[in-house]
């Protein structure tokens, strides 16, 4: 280290041995003094000493000044890229695109989701195209829009953002599924906002999947605007309905049914978190006579055991050997033979089908908590059912299912009555026998308004 001294002020230049603590001493001490404080020094000295320390003053700037330059270079190769990105405002892009113009218009009538969207930082934003926008009378969302319902229209609106920035190549083959903004318990039950999945398919189509197993294709990736990133799809993601609801578009109707008839509070539909193992009415049927005959007991704790609380498991989840809790307490198995998934025996037919409050995933035969050890033969294409029991000719159970046309005749004079038409919440039969008639609750909001069309479309 040389020391050049001025009176009193003293000036310490560290030469650089190579090392990087030298290297930052000798910047940090040549960055604080001043042009006149170099000037000064020098007139103080002697012709040679002034020539010399003119020398030394200046190879010590040269050597800060290369220093900082080596530091920024990395961040300079990167300006004529960032400088050829024009990132606009969320407005402006969603504005501009001409393929967005419906939605944009559309979405300026929700002021709240609108302002939110303008705000906010690090989301992205599945928008549907104009062509998208055309369709929705020929869906199951025309109820709700025809309806005018805000607050229904701003749940489907709110699941069309993503929390956090997804750029399409961080996508999968591999179902993936992503929280939303919609986290309003009336229509997403389930912790940290209703889930979409995103896939990456052959051909390199990417698809996204939503309630009812709906899927939408993204046909415009990666739109970037300085505060989210957008992707349009080519339809609108539909939010998932309740259990019993989808049970109609799954064909579940008779789980459904026994889960209402063993527990009249629909705790399988208001539960928060929930995973159902549901099987598909085939298999209910196979051995409806043995299932008909248990005890509310017995069928309590058969249809607990098809359920576990408190835990939104996707297939994902699952590995050869994964143990679960079911509700009554008991274990299940989840194995895997191949590209096939098991729970003990059962096999999982349908996988990942998003309702409100969780996940469902589809069975080929009934659960027993009888034979939770139950393992599969995977020599067979297909498991004997671990319940015994004889086949019956119709779906069994459906009579407990929240009735879709009940009748309510209200007297207003000796001859004449008033009919109303509505979906009740309470199962038939089970109100029928505790008051003589079903009680009858109107639908209402994004869930009763989707419900009916599902029912609808189920009789057609």
């Amino acid at each position: 280290m040389q020391l050049l001294g001025r009176g009193k002020q003293e000036l310490y230049l560290l030469k650089c041995s190579g090392s990087s603590d030298a290297e930052e001493q000798s910047i940090f001490l040549y960055s604080f003094p001043s042009t006149l404080v170099d000037v000064a020094l020098i007139l103080s000295r002697s012709l040679y000493q002034r020539i010399k320390l003119s020398v030394e003053l200046a190879k010590a700037h040269l050597i800060v000044m290369l220093h900082l330059l080596s530091k920024c270079l990395p961040f300079l190769a990167l300006v004529p890229s960032v400088a050829s990105q024009t990132l606009g405002s969320f407005q402006d892009v969603l504005g501009g695109n001409e393929n967005l113009t419906s939605f944009a218009s559309f979405l300026q009538n929700y002021t709240d989701i609108y302002g939110a969207l303008s705000w906010s930082r690090d989301f992205t934003l599945l928008a549907p195209s104009n062509d998208a926008m055309d369709r929705i009378p020929y869906t199951s969302l025309n109820t709700v829009f025809d309806s005018a319902d805000r607050d229904a229209i701003g749940a489907v609106l709110q699941y069309h953002v993503l929390s956090g920035i997804r750029r399409t190549e961080e996508v999968s083959s591999s179902l993936q599924f992503f929280p939303t903004w919609l986290t309003n318990a009336t229509y997403a039950n389930v912790t940290n906002g209703q889930r979409i999945g995103l896939v990456q398919q052959a051909g390199d189509v990417l698809i996204a999947v939503s309630g009812g197993g709906a899927r939408s294709t993204v046909t415009s990736r990666n739109i970037q605007a300085s505060n989210c990133m957008i992707h349009i799809i080519d339809n609108l993601l539909i939010p998932p309905l309740p259990f019993t609801a989808s049970a109609v578009q799954f064909n579940l109707t008779a789980i459904a049914g026994a889960f209402e008839a063993a527990d009249p509070t629909d705790y399988v539909s208001t539960a928060s978190d929930i995973t159902i193992f549901a099987p598909n009415n085939e298999a209910m049927q196979a051995i409806g006579g043995t299932l008909q005959n248990l005890s509310s007991t017995e069928l309590a704790s058969l249809t607990d055991y098809h359920v576990v609380n408190n835990s939104v498991l996707y297939s994902s989840a699952f590995g050869n050997g994964t143990t679960l809790t079911s509700r009554n307490g008991q274990q299940l198995t989840v194995r895997v033979g191949g590209n096939r998934l098991f729970v003990n025996s059962a096999q999982v037919i349908q996988q990942d089908l998003l309702i409100a409050n969780g996940v469902i995933h589809v069975l080929d035969n009934v659960l027993s908590p009888n034979a939770s050890a139950a393992a599969p033969n995977l020599e067979v294409g297909t498991q004997a059912p671990v319940v015994q029991g004889s086949a019956v000719a119709d779906v069994p159970f459906t009579t407990f299912l929240p009735c879709t046309t009940c009748t309510t005749e209200t007297s207003t004079s000796a001859t004449a009555t008033t009919t109303m038409r509505t979906t009740s919440s309470t199962a038939q039969g089970a109100s029928a026998s505790r008051t003589g008639a079903a009680e009858v609750r109107r639908p209402n909001g994004l869930s009763g308004a989707l419900g009916l069309v599902a029912v609808a479309a189920a009789l057609v």
